[in-house]
This record gives C-alpha cells, sequence and structure tokens, in this order.
C-alpha cells in the first residue's frame, strides 16, 4: 500500500505554493488595470531620481516655500519618496530618460481626460506598465506579510482565509495594481504590524524582543512613513500595542518593562529620522518643512473637499462607511465624476471587470456574507483573551478612529481599513469552523485519543 501524503507535515509548503499562486494572479492583472491620473503624477515625480542619481544633483530637490500648486517641490512634499524612487530606477535600468517622462505635473486635473491626453500628460504605456509593475511588487510583499500576520494565529483556516480574501480584494486589487503609493504603504505598513506581533509574542515568551526585532521595527516604520505620510496609522497602532504589552510587564518585572518602553522610544526617533533621510522635501530646515508638509496637505484637503459634491462627509455618515467600505461598497475607479464621460476609461473599466482578473465580485450577497463574518470575528476577539487578539483589537480601534476624522468619501482612503476586516472575517470562519459540531466531536475524539 503506497503511503499516505502528511499534508501537516508539508504545511509551510503548501502555504508557500499558495502563495505562489496568489502572486502570480496579482501580477498577471497589472497592464489591464484602468487608468488614475495620480499614475501620471506619479510618473512624472520620478524627475527626482534622475535628479539625485543620474545628474547627481541632489541639492536641487530642497525645498522652500512659497509650494505652488502641482509644482516639483509641491510634489514632493505631499507625496512618499519610495513608489517615485523605485520606478525611477526600473526607468533608468530599462533605458529611458528624463526625455520620456509626461510633461508637467504628470496630469493636470483641471482639465478632462481627453484634454490631457491631447496635451501630452498621458504616460507611455510601457512606462506607465513598468511603474505598475514597481507597485504591484510591493503588493505581492504586503501578501506575503499579510501571511505571516495571519499564520501567528496558529490556525490555517484563518491563514487561508485571510491570505485569500486580502489577495483577491477587488479595492486591494486595484489600487495597488496602479502606479502610485498604495502597494507600498500597505507593503511597509502591514510589515510594521507583523513586526510588532512577532515582538508581542516574544516579549510572552521570553521576556523582550531581540535586538533584531527592534530594528526591523524601527526600519520598517521609516519606511511606511517614506511610503506614504498617511501610513502613520500603523505606526501610531504598533507602538501603542507595544507600550500596552511593555506596561503591562512593569508590574511584574519593573526593569524589563521600563527598558521596554525606553526601546520603544528610541526606535520611534529612529523611525523618524530614516523617514526624514529618506525625504528630500525635509532636508532643509527639517522642523520648518514638518509644518509646511502639514500645511500643505491641509490645503490640499480643503480642495479636495471643496471640489467633492458629497464630501465633507457627516459623522454618521463615517460610522456608516466603516461598516460599508470594506465589502458593501462598489468599486470606485475613479474620483471625480468629470471621467463618467471619458469613453476611454469607461471602455477600460469595463474590460476589466469583465475580465478574470479584477478579483471576487462584492455583489450578489458576497459583500454582505464577508461582513457578518467580520463581525463575528469581531465578537470573538472580545471573547477570547490574548495578547495577539488584544493588539488586533488595538489596530482596528486606531485605524477607526483616523477614518471618522477623515471628510472625504474616497474609497482609496480606507485602504489601510480593509486588511483588519479581511483578518476579522478570516477569524469569523475560523470561529464557525471550530464550532461546528463535526469540529467539536473530533476534537473530543482526539483529546481521548491524547489522554490514552
Amino acid at each position: 500500500m503506497p503511503p499516505v501524503l502528511n499534508f501537516k507535515r508539508y504545511e509551510p509548503f503548501w502555504a508557500g505554493v499558495w502563495m505562489l499562486a496568489l502572486v502570480g494572479y496579482a501580477l498577471i492583472g497589472v497592464a489591464s488595470a484602468p487608468f488614475h491620473g495620480d499614475e501620471g503624477m506619479q510618473v512624472y515625480a520620478t524627475l527626482d531620481y534622475y535628479t539625485a542619481f543620474v545628474e547627481r544633483h541632489p541639492q536641487d530637490l530642497l525645498t522652500n516655500p512659497p509650494y505652488i500648486i502641482d509644482s516639483r517641490p509641491h510634489l514632493r512634499l505631499i507625496n512618499g519618496s519610495l513608489q517615485r524612487y523605485g520606478a525611477g530606477l526600473a526607468f533608468a535600468i530599462a533605458g529611458y530618460t528624463v526625455e520620456d517622462l509626461p510633461n508637467a505635473p504628470g496630469w493636470n486635473w483641471g482639465l478632462n481626460y481627453d484634454e490631457n491626453v491631447a496635451g501630452g500628460w498621458l504616460p507611455q504605456t510601457d512606462m506607465l506598465n513598468i511603474a505598475r509593475g514597481v507597485s504591484v511588487g510591493f503588493f505581492m510583499m504586503s501578501m506575503v506579510v499579510m501571511g505571516g500576520i495571519s499564520w501567528l494565529s496558529r490556525s490555517r483556516i484563518i491563514f487561508y482565509t485571510a491570505t485569500t480574501l486580502y489577495a483577491l480584494h477587488p479595492v486591494v486589487l486595484l489600487n495597488s495594481r496602479r502606479a502610485m503609493m498604495e502597494g507600498s504603504l500597505l507593503c511597509f505598513g502591514l510589515l510594521t504590524v507583523w513586526v510588532m506581533l512577532l515582538m508581542v509574542e516574544r516579549l510572552q515568551r521570553v521576556g523582550l524582543p531581540s535586538l533584531w526585532q527592534w530594528l526591523g521595527l524601527t526600519v520598517v516604520a521609516g519606511l511606511t512613513l517614506a511610503s506614504k505620510h498617511t501610513g502613520a496609522i500603523f505606526l501610531v497602532a504598533c507602538w501603542t500595542s507595544l507600550a500596552v504589552a511593555f506596561a503591562r510587564q512593569v508590574r511584574h518585572h519593573p526593569q524589563r518593562g521600563i527598558l521596554g518602553l525606553g526601546g520603544l522610544g528610541l526606535s520611534g526617533v529612529g523611525a523618524i529620522v530614516l523617514f526624514w533621510a529618506l525625504s528630500p522635501a525635509l532636508w532643509n530646515a527639517p522642523w520648518a518643512r514638518f509644518q509646511d508638509l502639514m500645511a500643505t496637505r491641509n490645503e490640499l484637503l480643503n480642495i479636495q473637499v471643496s471640489i467633492d459634491p458629497f464630501a465633507p462627509t457627516l459623522l454618521w455618515e463615517r460610522a456608516l462607511a466603516l461598516l460599508q467600505a470594506p465589502y458593501l461598497t462598489p468599486v470606485m475607479y475613479f474620483e471625480l465624476d468629470t471621467w463618467t464621460s471619458a469613453s476611454a476609461i469607461q471602455t477600460q473599466i469595463q474590460r476589466y471587470t469583465q475580465s478574470a482578473w479584477a478579483g471576487y465580485p462584492l455583489e450578489h450577497g458576497v459583500g454582505l456574507v464577508l461582513t457578518v463574518l467580520a463581525v463575528w470575528g469581531l465578537v470573538g476577539l472580545f471573547q477570547h483573551a490574548s495578547s495577539y487578539r488584544l493588539s488586533i483589537l488595538i489596530w482596528l480601534g486606531w485605524t477607526c478612529l483616523a477614518l471618522m476624522l477623515n471628510p472625504l468619501p474616497w474609497q482609496r482612503y480606507y485602504l489601510p481599513y480593509i486588511p483588519i476586516c479581511i483578518l476579522l472575517s478570516a477569524l469569523g470562519v475560523d470561529r464557525i469552523a471550530k464550532e461546528s459540531p463535526s469540529f467539536l466531536i473530533a476534537n473530543h475524539r482526539q483529546e481521548k485519543a491524547h489522554n490514552k
């Protein structure tokens, strides 16, 4: 009789095969994703890479007020740097020069789509796909990270459910395939969460995180801020979770707890320093430039609110959006109503949605089922206490608070929130599976056999 294949023994192998399949799916659909105007701006912004590394004039990247909207200093100040420099490096390797970049500022939001195309603001297709490849590369790494986060739950049900729902989520897929900052934001934001969870776990077992974990937390947190400034919400959640863990330790091991809180402060300073080093717009008089950053982002937010007929949203609308955004809201392909009349964009959207690469549908009750599962998983977090579940709750709480302060109903601003809800849905599936009669009977038999 041939030997029976032991799936449990080869679990890491099968998990790796599954992750490769999900990564391949994300990569295949890159070229078919409908275009967004911010992609043109990000492609144009790679001019900073050529200035710093090809022309070798990094001093030209310093900024000073006034910041004219859509000027290079303005774009450099309000945007993260990782996607910009990653795409710039890819362009240089592929042999492109600054003459191949779209006209400044990359996309003119004062004109409609057809006027932008006629004015030379649409990036070349090959360059756009290269820049998208950088973004989806970050996204593919974030899939592995999501696998790591769910693997810590010690449940294969949670692992396979969470990685599948994340990798195939239509909103996450669309925005991460585009040449924008969302791919790197999710990658390093989730990586910060993963490192935090590993540190909390080691804290429970050993008493203190390792030096490598401290170093890893500092680096990935700095890269999160350099990806997109709104990544700060990941850092706030992670630092709060670790602060709670160390504060609880103070009661039983005061020296370890105080040492941990001190290390947390040093790690935070290191992350900010790394963010500053990767942000040339802040090199010149850092504190003054940081104040400029806050003022300029606030100015941009006011402009965005003024042009959106549904903004600013009321508090009850923001609270309702927390329930609807993960699974119950249709995919938002653009934010401006003028794009509705752009026939080229409508054709791209239709072709994309009818393909096999747009992720799973949220219609036909699918989104409702996933929402119910997320609520069921959230209830389970309160019923079963553990450091892992407490950290997830803190992450969820801070993210919800940040979104309640957001006056814009734009879907991609909810991207940092979707992975948490996906994890909650996976926890909900796990609860249902483990509370089913068949699982309880099998578990009872296993306990009886172990006792014998």
